[in-house]
C-alpha cells in the first residue's frame, strides 16, 4: 500500500464476532460499494487474518494488514471486474 493510503470507503468493526458472521457483512458491502472501494476490517477473532486472506485470494481482492491496529484493508477491483455475492461460491465457517 502507498505510504499515505486513501481513507477507507467503509470501516467494519467486527469486534469479537466469529468469521462465520463476518462473511455476510463483507459480501453485503462488496455488493454495495463502488468499484475500486476500500474496506477496512477490524476484528478480534484469532482466525480472522488467515480466513480473510483466503477469502480475498479466492475473490482476487488485494488485502493489506494495517500496522497501526488489528485490521486489514481490502481493495475492491476497478470497474468491470467486480463479482457479486451471487457469483461467488459459499464460504466455509471457520
Amino acid at each position: 500500500m502507498p505510504a499515505n493510503p486513501p481513507p477507507a470507503t467503509v470501516v467494519i468493526d467486527a469486534g469479537g464476532e466469529p468469521w462465520s458472521r463476518i462473511i455476510p457483512l463483507l459480501d453485503g458491502w462488496v455488493d454495495r460499494l463502488p468499484d475500486g472501494g476500500l474496506i477496512e476490517l477490524v476484528g478480534e477473532d484469532p482466525h480472522l487474518p488467515d480466513a480473510l486472506a483466503g477469502w480475498c485470494a479466492e475473490h482476487g481482492f488485494p488485502m493489506h494488514r494495517l500496522a497501526a491496529r488489528a485490521g486489514h484493508r481490502i481493495e475492491l477491483p476497478p470497474a468491470g471486474t467486480t463479482a457479486t455475492a451471487a457469483d461467488r461460491p459459499p464460504h466455509p465457517d471457520l
